[in-house]
């Protein structure tokens, strides 16, 4: 398939504004880390006495596994984790990440030209008063790329220095913005590096909090069998609810360095390309094992998987070319190369 044939089918299946799905795979040119860097860090930074027997125990049995497995989530699935090693992973996790964070915040203030994510957000932005975005990160970087737009952002907090978790607030109060051109929803499905709960069991946003406050924990969803629990409760259970009802109303899925791994994503994200016969288009470094099984041998009639081959080029899968396509010399995967696409 020649480049322009290539590019006009790009564009007409994310004609419109589609829904937006941010993984990892979006945030990791910008310095956040990989899952594989956040064992590694889990590894080194957390440590248990032996006379502590339990946990010590219990965590050199999940290090055992994350060896044999290379696997961050399903080591920590496959480990029945204490109490106390969860809120030790968690504020790990909160710290490795908030660090990375803040070292990109700075970068993308000083040099928001770099920020490709914001282009993107203008680019679907301009043509609707609403844009979804639904990301499986802790970080805030869909929240910077949208400071840079004309649009408003709601990750389901008031905008307060201390938010309050109203998720129906998008719908109710933020849809009609006099100031705004559009509104942008940013679903974050397993919480947010701003999320933190306390004794009582109240969650609340502290925006662009650069430590744990006392007497709060990090309300993030980590990897392992209690993500499951967590999700059935606020915020995320209104998250999900509000997901279900954005799922419903899209017309084409752009997924950028999503894995197709999050039980609470991607099934519903497939059973509505396949039953509407809408488009999915993913664009990432490398397209995981889980992507192709799930797309590749599927009934979906409309995807584009594009990614980089390694050489220098884009190596491509069409729904509707039994070929890969390779184009060499380009950059048609990462966000800016996306840019170059759309514009």
């Amino acid at each position: 398939m020649d480049k322009e044939t290539f590019l006009k089918r790009i564009q007409g299946f994310v004609e419109g504004v589609p829904l937006i799905v941010l993984g990892s795979g979006a945030t990791v040119p910008y310095g956040l880390p990989t899952m594989s860097q956040l064992a590694e860090q889990l590894e080194t930074e957390i440590n248990f006495n032996s006379d502590d027997r339990d946990n010590y125990e219990v965590w050199n049995e999940f290090k055992n596994k994350l060896q044999k497995t290379g696997d961050l989530e399903t080591a920590l699935q496959e480990t029945r984790v204490t109490e106390a090693i969860l809120k030790r992973v968690i504020k790990c996790t909160w710290n490795f990440v908030n660090e990375a964070d803040k070292k990109a915040f700075d970068k993308i203030i000083s040099n928001p030209q770099e920020f490709h994510l914001i282009n993107l957000l203008k680019h679907f932005g301009t043509s609707q008063r609403e844009l979804r975005v639904i990301t499986t990160n802790y970080d805030r970087l869909a929240e910077y790329a949208s400071s840079y737009t004309n649009g408003f952002a709601y990750t389901g907090f008031t905008n307060n220095y201390v938010g309050n978790h109203i998720a129906e607030a998008a719908d109710q109060k933020y849809k009609q913005l006099d100031h705004y051109g559009y509104l942008i929803k940013i679903w974050k499905i397993h919480g947010s590096l701003d999320w933190f709960k306390n004794g009582e069991g109240v969650v609340r946003s502290f925006p662009h909090s650069q430590y744990i406050a006392d007497n709060h924990s990090p309300c993030i969803i980590t990897p392992g069998a209690e993500k499951y629990r967590e999700s059935l409760q606020d915020p995320f259970r209104s998250i999900l609810t509000q997901i279900d009802k954005d799922f419903s109303n899209a017309s084409s899925f752009l997924c950028i360095g999503y894995g197709f791994n999050d039980e609470h994503v991607h099934p519903k994200l497939l059973s509505k390309a396949k039953n509407d016969n809408i488009p999915v288009v993913l664009a990432t470094k490398e397209i995981s094992k889980a992507a192709k099984r799930e797309i590749l041998n599927s009934d979906i009639q409309k995807y584009a998987l594009i990614e980089d081959n390694g050489k220098n080029g884009t190596r491509v899968f069409l729904s509707d070319h039994e070929e890969e396509i390779v184009y060499d010399n380009e950059d048609f995967w990462s966000v800016s190369g996306l840019m170059s696409i759309l514009k």
